[in-house]
């Protein structure tokens, strides 16, 4: 009858599915979990940098709390990757460790138009 067999529409158009997408998505996340490195507590508390980081968000050291690879600050979640790049994405902070951003001024000053930007 020249009828084409019906196909999904994820087969035929490259559009994908919420599952499909939810999958690539999650693969990506793994793949930067896999970069990020667990904070040093004690080593950030010795960082001039670090304080003054918390204090322009209203912290103070006890509210803070290291939990495996990130710290809680409550409605943010700092993360250290290995990799000189800034990124905030809903409440995921994440920075190289803390001795790069000191060592850069041009990764300091993107640090803090960030946190402008999304008035942590």
């Amino acid at each position: 009858m020249g009828i084409p067999l019906w196909q999904p529409k994820a087969a035929s158009s490259g559009y994908l599915s919420g599952s499909t997408k939810d999958n690539i998505q999650d693969a990506a996340t793994g793949k930067e979990q896999e970069k990020i490195t667990p904070p040093d507590f004690t080593q950030l508390k010795k960082q001039p940098l670090f304080h003054d980081i918390i204090q322009s968000i209203g912290l103070s050291l006890g509210e803070i709390g290291a939990s495996g690879d990130h710290l809680d600050l409550g409605l943010l979640r700092w993360q250290f990757s290995p990799e000189a790049r800034l990124k905030l994405t809903g409440k995921t902070l994440i920075t190289p460790p803390i001795e790069t951003l000191a060592a850069s001024s041009k990764l300091k000053r993107q640090l803090w138009q960030l946190l402008q930007e999304h008035s942590v």
